[in-house]
């Protein structure tokens, strides 16, 4: 037999109320998200790890500004020693986000963004890419030239992140068709 209906509504209030006040309990209690800390932008290369010396730095940044002007990507490295924790892709994408690349792409002043992002002393690194780029660089591209730019084992690590960025440079001026 049912409940009479008018009994049943404070039943299901009650339920409810028991629900929503154990999701409040549930969520309070989760740790609080993780704040990354995300060196300024400077430039098209940001060192904060110190990796490069000034005459490699300028290679890149001149490199990577003249991608910028020929195909109007805004392709950034950062390096920072350790991204303390969170995972080398939830880092990217923090980063991408506060230095404003996805808002360029989004206004259509830029017709791509591309984000290396390197920790040596967590020994990861990953590379994002903005959406529209998705065909000219297939997924596993990036792990292919950064076997690629490995070079020989004495080889620094600022020689391959340079190599890299010649590499995928050169992989967007191909497909993009642009001498």
């Amino acid at each position: 037999m049912r409940p009479h209906p008018a009994r049943a509504r404070p039943l299901f209030l009650v339920a409810t109320v028991v629900v929503v006040m154990g999701l409040c309990c549930t969520f309070c209690a989760l740790p609080p998200r993780q704040t990354i800390r995300v060196p300024p932008r400077v430039l098209s290369l940001t060192d904060d790890a110190e990796v490069f010396d000034q005459a490699a730095t300028a290679r890149v940044n001149s490199a990577l500004l003249d991608l910028k002007a020929r195909l109007a990507i805004d392709f950034a490295v950062l390096i920072v020693a350790s991204t303390a924790g969170v995972p080398i892709e939830d880092y990217t994408r923090e980063v991408y986000i506060l230095w404003g690349m996805d808002e360029a792409v989004r206004s259509y002043s830029l017709r791509g963004a591309v984000l290396l992002v390197v920790a040596p002393e967590d020994n990861k690194w990953y590379v994002g890419y903005s959406d529209n780029l998705q065909r000219d660089l297939p997924r596993d591209l990036g792990l292919k030239l950064w076997e690629q730019a490995k070079g020989p084992a004495e080889a620094k690590l600022a020689d391959r992140i340079e190599t890299f960025v010649k590499l995928l440079s050169e992989q967007l001026v191909q497909t993009r068709g642009v001498p």
